[in-house]
Parts: structure tokens; C-alpha cells; sequence
């Protein structure tokens, strides 16, 4: 079947990849896109600067009507200084990154996701499945991107070709994180091949990498564009070692080409303009050093000449065909579901870790609570200091929910949009799958939590008033787990920490944990109803104090809140019934979990912006 078979890429006939004259303004963040193309050309590309006002005698510009050409069955080497512009332009021809003028596929016009669907892009940063084997990230990403109809059999063989054209046989049952940089590498390679690209970017695979794992990486780039497929690069200043095993330069100088050709000729190029290698340079760091010269009208001639060359069109490539997969039949979102459930299950049971320290510090938590507060549930004269139980319980749920969430998540959701952005599936399934795969974790960690401290400090072993605390505590867990989802979604871990603690001050101030809701200034009292804590809060005590409790035990000679109701009526709570403090939770977490949804769509959008 044509689909399965990698190494398809037809030879019978050359094809390229060109673009012309693209331009590119400064933009206030420029962030790398990945995305798949196979034959690209474009033209007169410019991006417009969001930072400043358009004015034409002082806009900056990163790709200053810059043009070249990929073949195909070549392997490509793209050099410059750093900020030429080298990333940006493999943003622009994957299709994630806008800008004036036209990008072809041959004879055909591409643009926006029918680019991007066209291109193979592997970033600087690749973000896989750390907890996935090396055969099951291959097997998962076989199952979201290929025709479902395809045997079991044929994936299989498939899988095996893949692993062993990208040299994987050593480490295929060996989980991602404990992968090397080079296996790493060539892990997102493979998956990259799965929709069969005809044009493969990579920006700086080989960074991070010493020199047996990067000679590694290079062959694997040189094996599939010897197959006929088109492999361009972004490659950091390379030895004359690894540079020889590359056909073709593209060379960047502040947003302009300033050789593009074959490798061998690229130093007779610059004898052209009397610019002569000297016997101790090596071709990249001399082309390097040439590129990096701010004021030479040689290169500034160079520059113009490229210019005029990529002008001049090859008509073999008016006359190439071809052959392209397109979109095919996608799993339905319920398979998609499915398959991403028992991923993320499969993902979250081994992060052992995790498991452990949260389980560990739920028991902890609980014991060393439960200890300094044993058997005061019961007991008038301590009824202030089992209150400030409840104020404890909700304030560990929502720091010890919101903490690894908001850091585990910035991580994982890295991977997701890698696979999101190469049409995998889609969003409303993976949401779906991360609700449902948090849920038991949550479960099990407050019930450890709730389940000791509510024993050791003997609150009443009553079914209706034990259950009724325990859903409360689920009911609060869920919106901080939500919230820290949401905090991850938009705020790097470094800064994760502090915005939650900023948030959470509002919450809990007017949760009525702290003061009354009547010393709450007038104007401010209405806010106590948007902070879920109060609801939280408010609950405990009905299920505590409440629903017809007979007044408490005094073992003292006088225990002034021995009366239920006196104490209540004191702390003035609860002010509403059981049930809309249960509305109250339910509203909040249906807030939340639709927040989070609409967090992961924006961040997607923001991406592809």
C-alpha cells in the first residue's frame, strides 16, 4: 500500500523547493512553528511589524526579499550568524509563520493549514511523551495518523521500518526520558515520517549534541533525502567533517541569501567577488566570518547577485507531478478518546513519582493533622479549633492541586500541540481524555487526605454527613485542579507559583474562613459569592454542625458554644442552605472545566498565530 511504505518518495522525476523574495518584519515574539511541507516556493513573503506602526523608512526587517531553492535527493545545509534569520524563515515555509507573498508547491499556490498539512517541521525544542516507550510512540502517533482501516499487520511492519531506518533498534523499548539527545532526535524524525513528507525542515537538530550523536543525525537526514524526498536544515556552526556529508548551502546574512547552490561550488563563489578562503578557514566558518561582516559592498554585491539568479526559473519544475496523500480518513472523535485515555493512563502510571509524593504527602498531611487535632470533632470546648480544620483542608487541597498541575502541565501540553498541529486529533478529544485521566488520581488523593484527618479527629461517623464531606472536598479539588490546568496553560512554571498566589488571596479573603462576611466592607460583600472556598466552607459547616447534630459534649464545667446554633449564629454561618452551597461547587466546577477548554483552544490559536 502506498501509504505505508516511508521510503515512497518518487525518483523518477526532480522536484524543489523554492521561495522567492520573502520578506519579514519584526514582530514582538516570533515563535517556531511546526508544521509539514513537501515542495515549497514563495514569493514577495513579508509579515507585518506588531510591535511598531507601519512606516516605510523605518520598519526593521527580518527577511528582506530573501529567495532560494531546495532539491530534492539533496541534502541541504542552512547557515548564517545568529538573528540572520534562520529560524524565521523555516517559520515562514512550514506555514506558521505569516508573511507577504506567495508559497508554491511546485505549480501550486500553498498557504495557511494546507501548508503546514504539506510540510514535516521539527523544531529546536521537540516535546514527546516521556513515559512512552520508543515502539509505542510510534505505534500511538501510526494510530492517529494513519487510516484506521490499515491491519494491525501492516502497522506493525511499518513501525519496524521506521525504527530501523532511523537507527532505533537498540533503544526501542526504552521510555523517551531516558532517551539520549540523538535517540531523542531521531524518535521525532520518525514520527515526522509517518505522513510520508516530500520536504523535511529541521531547525538545528544537532544542537546539544556531541559529535558521534550528530554524525548519527546527520546520516538519517542524508539516507532520506537520498531517498528522494527534499531535507533542508538549520545546522550551528559545523566541522568540515559534518559539512562534507551535506549537499547543498543556503547561507543567510541579516535576512538576506547570500549563496544557495551546491556545496562545492560555494567557495569558488566567493572567489567570484574576490573574496578568497584562506587555507587555514574551513568553508563553513569562512562562510560564516563573511556572513557576519556588517559592512562589505563584496557581499552587499553577492547579495544582489543571488538575488537576480532566483529569479531565473528551471521550467523542469512547471513540468513535476506530485503525488501527495492529502487528508485521509481520520479516527472518529470517540476513537480518538479512547485512544488518548489509555495513553494519558498509561503515561500517568508510570509517572511514579508523582504518584508517590502525592500519596506520601496526603498521608503525611493527614497524620500530622489528625494528630494535633485528635478527637476534638466531638468536644464544645475545642469547636474554634476543629473549625480551623476546614480552613486547613481546603487550603492543602488547593495548594497541592494547583501546584503540580500548573507545573506537570506546561510539559505535557508541549507534546499536545505538537501532535495537534500535525492533525493527530483533535482538541475536544484530547480535553476530554485529560478530564477523565485526572479524575482518579484526585479521587485517590483526597480520600487519603479527608478519610485520616476525618477519623483521627472523630467528626461524626455518620454516612450522609461523612459522604456529604468528602464530595465537598472532590467538588473543591476539581476547581483547583482546573485552575492550575488553566495557570499552565498561559504562564511559564517559573511564574506559575507566584500568579497562583496572587490569585489565591481573593479567594480565600472572602471565603469567610477569616472574618465574618459582615465585616466585610459593604461594597466588597457581593464578591464573597464568587469565591468557591466560601461555598467549600459554608458546606463543612452544614455537614458538620448542621442538618439536626445534637449539641456537643462539655468536659469542662462551662463550655460556652455548647450550643450548636449559638456557635454558628457567632461565626455568622452558613448564610445559605446545604443544597446551593452544592450549586454553588457545581456552577464553579462547571466554570472551571469550560475555562480550561477555552485556555487549551486559545493557546492553540496563539501558536498558530
Amino acid at each position: 500500500m502506498e501509504l505505508l511504505e516511508i521510503s515512497s518518495v518518487a525518483r523518477s522525476s526532480e522536484f524543489a523547493y523554492t521561495f522567492e523574495n520573502i520578506v519579514l518584519r519584526r514582530q514582538r515574539r516570533i515563535q517556531a512553528r511546526p508544521g509539514a511541507s513537501s515542495l515549497l516556493s514563495f514569493v514577495n513573503r513579508r509579515v507585518p511589524d506588531e510591535s511598531v506602526k507601519p512606516d516605510p523608512e523605518s520598519e526593521q526587517l527580518i527577511l528582506k526579499g530573501i529567495s532560494g531553492k531546495f532539491r530534492s535527493g539533496r541534502l541541504t545545509a542552512i547557515l548564517g550568524p545568529s538573528g540572520s534569520g534562520k529560524s524565521s524563515l523555516l517559520n515562514v515555509l512550514s506555514g506558521f509563520r505569516k508573511a507577504e507573498g506567495t508559497i508554491k508547491l511546485n505549480s501550486d499556490e500553498l498557504s495557511g493549514s494546507k501548508l503546514r498539512k504539506a510540510v514535516s517541521y521539527t523544531e529546536q525544542e521537540v516535546s514527546l511523551w516521556l513515559n512512552l516507550t520508543v515502539e509505542e510512540s510510534l505505534k500511538y502517533a501510526i494510530e492517529f495518523q494513519l487510516p484506521p482501516a490499515i491491519a494491525n499487520s501492516s502497522k506493525k511492519i511499518l513501525i519496524q521500518e521506521l525504527i530501523e531506518t532511523l537507527g532505533l533498534e537498540r533503544c526501542r523499548n526504552t521510555l523517551g526520558k531516558n532517551l539520549s539527545g540523538g535517540e531523542y532526535k531521531r524518535l521525532a524524525m520518525a514520527i515526522d515520517l509517518l505522513a510520508s513528507p516530500q520536504v523535511m525542515l529541521l531547525d538545528e537538530p544537532t544542537t546539544g549534541l556531541d559529535v558521534v550523536a550528530t554524525n548519527q543525525v546527520v546520516v538519517q537526514m542524508r539516507n532520506l533525502a537520498q531517498e528522494g524526498r527534499i531535507v533542508a536544515c538549520v545546522i550551528h556552526q559545523p566541522s568540515s567533517g559534518i559539512l562534507r556529508m551535506f549537499d547543498d548551502v543556503f547561507l543567510i546574512t541579516r535576512g538576506n541569501c547570500l549563496y544557495n547552490g551546491p556545496l562545492d561550488q560555494l567557495i569558488p563563489r566567493f572567489s567570484e567577488f574576490g573574496l578568497e578562503c584562506p587555507l587555514s578557514h574551513s568553508p563553513a566558518d569562512f562562510a560564516l566570518e563573511m556572513a557576519s561582516s556588517e559592512s562589505n559592498d563584496r557581499i552587499k554585491q553577492m547579495i544582489e547577485s543571488q538575488r537576480t539568479l532566483a529569479t531565473v526559473k528551471d521550467n523542469i519544475f512547471n513540468k513535476i507531478t506530485v503525488n501527495n496523500t492529502g487528508d485521509h480518513e481520520r479516527l472518529s472523535t470517540w476513537s480518538q478518546f479512547a485512544l488518548l485515555t489509555k495513553r494519558n493512563f498509561l503515561c500517568t502510571w508510570r509517572d511514579t513519582t508523582q504518584i508517590k509524593v502525592k500519596t506520601a504527602i496526603n498521608i503525611m498531611v493527614g497524620l500530622l493533622i489528625g494528630t494535633v487535632y485528635y478527637d476534638m470533632g466531638g468536644n464544645a470546648a475545642k469547636i474554634i479549633s476543629n473549625t480551623s480544620i476546614f480552613h486547613i483542608i481546603l487550603h492543602n487541597i488547593l495548594f497541592t492541586t494547583i501546584g503540580p498541575a500548573a507545573v506537570v502541565f506546561p510539559l505535557e501540553s508541549a507534546a499536545f500541540i505538537r501532535e495537534y498541529r500535525s492533525n493527530s486529533y483533535g482538541l475536544f478529544s484530547y480535553f476530554l481524555s485529560k478530564i477523565i485521566v485526572e479524575i482518579p488520581l484526585l479521587l485517590t488523593n483526597i480520600t487519603i487526605l479527608v478519610s485520616v484527618i476525618y477519623i483521627l479527629t472523630a467528626q461524626p461517623l455518620e454516612l450522609s454527613r461523612a459522604l456529604g464531606f468528602w464530595s465537598i472536598s472532590v467538588l473543591f479539588g476539581w476547581i483547583s485542579e482546573m485552575w492550575g490546568l488553566i495557570f499552565g496553560c498561559f504562564f511559564k512554571v517559573q511564574t506559575t507559583a507566584f500568579v497562583a498566589g496572587i490569585f489565591s488571596v481573593p479567594v480565600m479573603l472572602f471565603s469567610g474562613c477569616f472574618l465574618t462576611i459582615s465585616q466585610v466592607p459593604l461594597v466588597l460583600q457581593s464578591l464573597t459569592y464568587l469565591s468557591f472556598e466560601r461555598y467549600a466552607f459554608e458546606g463543612y459547616l452544614h455537614v458538620i454542625y448542621g442538618m439536626g447534630r445534637e449539641d456537643l459534649d462539655c468536659p469542662e464545667i462551662f463550655c460556652y458554644f455548647k450550643k450548636l446554633s449559638k456557635y454558628l449564629k457567632a461565626i455568622e454561618m452558613p448564610v445559605i442552605g446545604l443544597q446551593y452551597d452544592f450549586l454553588g461547587l457545581i456552577v464553579w466546577v462547571s466554570v472551571m472545566t469550560g475555562l480550561f477548554y477555552f485556555s487549551l483552544k486559545r493557546r492553540v490559536s496563539m501558536m498558530n498565530k
